[in-house]
């Protein structure tokens, strides 16, 4: 895994959130609805942005799942869809190609075992998010997705 560290500037997302217990990562429901509505909106060739919100550090309970997309000035959005914003800041970011069942694992190594190794840590008061090509798809096995993860 060929982890970078950079500077990010501050973004703001608009779509929508769900917050699920811990132990569903069942987020499929929230997507279909947020591409619904960007295809009826004609919002398309955008980057997709999927974001998750620690309520604590370690999470125990649940976490805030946010299915966005970078937003445009004087672009028109569906109704309910709400602006988050992306806290700037240092990121470690890396590529990453596998299924949404492995993904949290695979987060939860990056985190717990490599950054300790690379003289940082988690940033759990920042929300750690994932940039998809506009044609991603979550049924993809192949399909990758560029991984950002607040860091101190």
């Amino acid at each position: 895994m060929n982890i970078r560290f950079i500077e990010c500037n501050p973004r703001i997302i608009i779509g929508r959130s769900l917050t699920l217990p811990l132990q569903s990562m069942d987020v499929f429901s929230l997507w279909q609805q947020f591409r619904t509505e960007q295809m009826q909106a004609g919002i398309i060739n955008v980057e997709l942005y999927s974001m998750q919100a620690y309520h604590e550090w370690p999470p125990a309970t649940s976490i805030t799942h946010f299915a966005c997309l970078e937003k445009i000035d004087k672009q028109e959005y569906p109704t309910g869809w709400i602006e988050f914003t992306i806290q700037g800041g240092k990121y470690a970011t890396f590529e990453y190609g596998g299924t949404r069942a492995e993904f949290p694992t695979m987060l939860k190594h990056v985190i717990l075992d490599i950054l300790p190794r690379t003289k940082h840590q988690f940033d759990p008061t920042r929300n750690q998010f994932q940039i998809m090509p506009s044609e991603y798809s979550m049924s993809d096995p192949n399909a990758i997705e560029s991984v950002f993860v607040p860091v101190l």
